[in-house]
């Protein structure tokens, strides 16, 4: 595999890798994200609700708790134990209704310590919760309500407030039975999303719901679906938690004042998972354009390193290949890594030039010094062969002579 390939494909697996990477972390962090951005919408809207209900419920208690307190009741608690004196309370308690009437309450009664109960009337026997009574008897709470309670086939809130003598001394407890519908108009016309809704729990016991069936019948503590939700509720006074009850719903809750009252918001699980799949398909997309960025840079680097680099070899084959011309281009190499290789090769290359000019010389010298000892050689030997001949010559005359010399002598 050549360079080029290997860069760009390591550029490109760095891409791929990096998209990967970004889908898996969408995935870890959207739905965590969008369930608390989700939350956080709920969160407002339950504080916009919260305080709408919290108005309406103080305005609602205001006028009874008032009336408990400015003493126009308890004069008529003096004396309780004869039939007298239960008339005469009697005739207080058509007086407080007559008052408290007028601010919308559909009936009034006092509930006295020995939890005998008193209406317009006289002596009742109307059965009234006693925990949210002994709360204000005792004097744990200066006034509670309780919902929802069925009074004259109406569902109603129970408000109560301490009556008190003139030594601060809780006497009884005055009790109105008020409208509930307002609540359930108010909850029924909220929206959250495309489906959410926002419904109000008293403790775990629903009393206000888009749906009016779950109205006083739905107890979350009760409902498998809902069991979550109602521990959350009476363990926290804010929160969030995911319910099964009738589908996969998240559901974010906040308590109404000091009133034992959650609002609840609820939305559809599936409309928090399209939020989180829109934010797992931004992060593919991201990859994505990740991996195709990578690749043309890769196209792009490569294609700048790979083409000085194809210099440098070509011009080492013509070295290779006897061709001394050749010559590396500065304007070519750059001024980074390569560069330096390119400007390196190149004081090789001229290095090598200057060595094989100087084998060349060298060599020159070597042949001229080999033509003069051929020469050399050769005159040597002519010379030898001349000075052979010399000998020859020499020798046969010095023969002659001495053979005409005897032959002189022998003549004599």
């Amino acid at each position: 595999m050549s360079l080029r390939a290997k860069l760009i494909l390591s550029l490109v697996l760095v891409g791929v890798l990096s998209s990967f990477v970004s889908v898996f972390v969408s995935v870890l962090v959207s739905t965590s994200v969008v369930r608390d951005k989700a939350g956080q919408i709920q969160t407002l809207v339950l504080s916009a609700v919260k305080k709408d209900i919290e108005v309406h419920l103080n305005e609602t208690v205001k006028p009874l708790v008032d009336y408990s307190t400015s003493g126009a009741i308890s004069p008529y608690m003096t004396n309780v134990n004869d039939e007298l004196g239960i008339s005469q309370l009697g005739r207080g308690v058509r007086n407080a209704y007559s008052a408290l009437n007028q601010k919308g309450y559909l009936d009034v009664v006092v509930v006295l310590p020995d939890m005998r109960i008193v209406s317009k009337d006289g002596l009742t026997n109307i059965s009234i919760p006693k925990d949210v009574v002994e709360n204000v008897i005792s004097g744990k709470k200066e006034y509670d309500i309780y919902m929802p309670y069925e009074h004259e086939g109406k569902q109603v809130m129970i408000v109560v407030a301490a009556v008190k003598d003139f030594g601060e001394n809780v006497i009884g407890a005055l009790i109105g039975f008020h409208p509930i519908d307002k609540l359930q108009k108010m909850v029924s016309k909220i929206k959250i999303g495309q489906s959410g809704y926002v419904a109000l729990a008293y403790g775990t016991l629903t009393i206000a719901h888009p749906k009016a069936e779950y109205v006083g019948k739905l107890d979350l503590a009760k409902e498998e679906g809902t069991k979550i939700l109602a521990q959350e509720i009476l363990s926290k006074t804010k929160g969030s938690v995911v319910r099964t009850f009738n589908g996969k719903k998240f559901a974010a809750f906040e308590r109404v004042g000091s009133y034992n009252l959650t609002a609840i918001g609820i939305i559809p699980y599936a409309e928090v998972t399209s939020a989180a799949n829109k934010i797992i398909m931004s992060g593919t997309f991201a990859g994505i354009i990740i991996a195709i960025g990578a690749a043309l840079i890769a196209l792009f680097l490569t294609e700048s390193i790979t083409r000085r680099i194809n210099h440098v070899v070509e011009v080492a084959q013509k070295v290779a290949n006897n061709d001394l011309t050749a010559e590396i281009s500065e304007e070519k190499l750059g001024k980074d890594e390569i560069a330096q290789l390119g400007h390196a090769f190149r004081i090789l290359i001229e290095s090598f030039k200057q060595t094989v000019a100087e084998i060349m010389k060298l060599g020159t010298q070597v042949s001229s010094v080999s033509f003069m000892l051929d020469d050399l050689a050769s005159n040597s030997a002519q010379a030898a062969m001349t000075s052979k001949e010399t000998v020859q010559n020499t020798t046969l005359e010095v023969q002659d002579r001495a053979a005409a010399t005897q032959e002189a002598n022998s003549g004599m």
